[in-house]
Parts: C-alpha cells; sequence; structure tokens
C-alpha cells in the first residue's frame, strides 16, 4: 500500500495492484537516490526492449540490419515512449513474452511465462493457448517455474498470502481501493 495526497490534504491508501515477485525484484533499486533508480529502470527497459525486438527478428536473413532499423522505429512508437516515461513494466513483460514464444526449449519458455505471470497476471492468458495446443510440457515448466517463485517469494518474506488474499476478493477487488486497502 502507498499514500497519495489528494487535493493537498487527504491521504488516500492506494494497493499495490502487482503481484509481489515486481516488488521484490524492483526492491535494489531503493538502495540508489530517486534519479538513480529511475535511469537504471529506463536503461533496463530500453536494453529489454532491444533484446526483445533481436529475438523476434534472429531467424531473418536480414536481420543485421533490421534489428537496428525496429529498435530505432520502436522508440518513435507512442506506447513504447509512455512505458519508457512513465516507468511503466510493458517492456519488461515484452521481452519475457517474446521469449516464451520464440524459445525452442520448453523448459525456457515455461519458465518466461512464469515470471511474466508473477510480474503482471494477465500473461498467464498465454497458458490457455498453450494448453489448445495441447503441449503440456511448457505447462508443466511454467507451473513448476511459478511453484519455484512462490516458494522464493514466501522464503523472502513476500505477503503472498495477503496478496491472493486481494486477488480473490476477501480484502477488497481491483476497483474498490477504499476497501482494498483497509
Amino acid at each position: 500500500v502507498y499514500r497519495v495526497p489528494v487535493r493537498g490534504e487527504t491521504v488516500v491508501d492506494l494497493p499495490y495492484l502487482y503481484p509481489p515477485l515486481l516488488a521484490v525484484l524492483a526492491a535494489p533499486l531503493t538502495l540508489v537516490g530517486p534519479l538513480a533508480a529511475s535511469r537504471c529502470w529506463l536503461v533496463m527497459n530500453m536494453l529489454l526492449l532491444g533484446a526483445a525486438i533481436g529475438l523476434l527478428v534472429r531467424d531473418s536473413p536480414r536481420a543485421g540490419w533490421l534489428l537496428p532499423l525496429l529498435v530505432v522505429a520502436a522508440f518513435c512508437f507512442r506506447p513504447v515512449i509512455d512505458v519508457l516515461s512513465y516507468g511503466q513494466v510493458g517492456l519488461v513483460l515484452l521481452f519475457l513474452v517474446a521469449l516464451f514464444a520464440v524459445s525452442p526449449e520448453d523448459r525456457i519458455a515455461g519458465a518466461a511465462l512464469a515470471v511474466a505471470t508473477w510480474i503482471k497476471v494477465t500473461p498467464v492468458f498465454f497458458l490457455a493457448g498453450e494448453l489448445r495446443r495441447r503441449d503440456p510440457d511448457v505447462v508443466r515448466a511454467c507451473a513448476i517455474a511459478s511453484a519455484a517463485i512462490l516458494a522464493v517469494l514466501v522464503l523472502l518474506g513476500a505477503d503472498v498470502v495477503g496478496y491472493l488474499e486481494f486477488l480473490s476478493g476477501e480484502t477488497g477487488n481491483w476497483t474498490n481501493v477504499e476497501q482494498a486497502s483497509m
């Protein structure tokens, strides 16, 4: 939960909406000042964007000249500019989903999908495609990686139970901020 001033005096508690893994992964950024943390996050996102594009075009015979062109073009695309300027997590997810999509190894694809899902819930819908294709190896790898992530989060003391209660509606829901922050 974090506090946001409203109209100068009133303070509203807003719930932290992402799964706990993102907070754990971002925790080292708290060791430096806000400007340095922001710059680190920006550079990491820029590198992940380039890596995601590289993964997606690596099999192209024109990858040598196509990759730099696509990276420059991506930085002109408004949603990419917004993700970078607002410090959002979208490019981290793009990289993980690209890794999931192009990985020939089921374990890597499943692990990438598990990490993406533990950062933000929406990538879990890619599992539906794997179930539809009847590819149990990717689903199994995702389940094993998710269990490992859950174990690490519990060992690190992340409030996984509180997050799961929040998702289940026991402590509120996505649209009822006041109830969720009580």
